[in-house]
């Protein structure tokens, strides 16, 4: 298999997957709101009707205390800055401080006392369609940093022979002071 660099951003002849990581700290409160993704509704200059399809989530937590980490979609933003992820590479976009409401808890992952958690989630067939986001927000029992890794695939064409994907891995970190008590909504 042939492979090609750009950017540092490697892209295989045959499965044309690539990887990209992020990461960031931030200070919260009760429940903590890592990052907000989106599915481009432009990209690069053209409508977009690439689809994304969710592929991995990881989490880990150095508190010594039970971490819960959400995947919300249908949540309805307010402001935020939307970053693309890799800028003419990714239809995905991410955002830090985006408020939202409402939606609702599509995935839940418990991670224990100072460990990580992996999850493939691709057989949930969780898809972002253009314009379509969701959120990866996280609580814990006590102070401490909790980070959210998101993996996913985006399908650039399908054709019988071959079908065009991109995966990124993103990395988001925070430090948090939150209280399991609360309930998620």
């Amino acid at each position: 298999m042939r492979s090609f660099l750009l950017d540092s951003f490697t892209i295989f002849a045959h499965d044309k997957k690539s990887s990209k990581r992020f990461g960031f700290t931030k200070n919260s409160g009760v429940l903590t709101h890592l990052f907000t993704l989106r599915n481009a509704s432009l990209f690069n200059g053209k409508i977009n009707v690439v689809r994304i399809r969710l592929d991995y989530l990881s989490c880990a937590t150095n508190t010594a205390n039970l971490t819960q980490f959400f995947i919300l979609t249908g949540a309805t933003l307010t402001g935020g800055t939307f970053t693309p992820v890799s800028a003419g590479q990714s239809v995905v976009e991410a955002s830090t401080d985006a408020t939202f409401t409402g939606g609702t808890v599509s995935l839940y992952q418990g991670v224990s006392e100072g460990s990580s958690a992996g999850l493939v989630i691709s057989s949930l067939d969780m898809v972002l369609a253009p314009g379509e986001i969701l959120v990866i927000r996280a609580q814990s029992q006590g102070t401490g940093e909790v980070m959210g890794f998101l993996n996913w695939v985006e399908y650039y064409e399908e054709t019988k022979k071959n079908v065009l994907t991109c995966t990124f891995f993103l990395y988001y970190f925070a430090k948090t002071t939150n209280s399991i008590a609360s309930t998620v909504k």
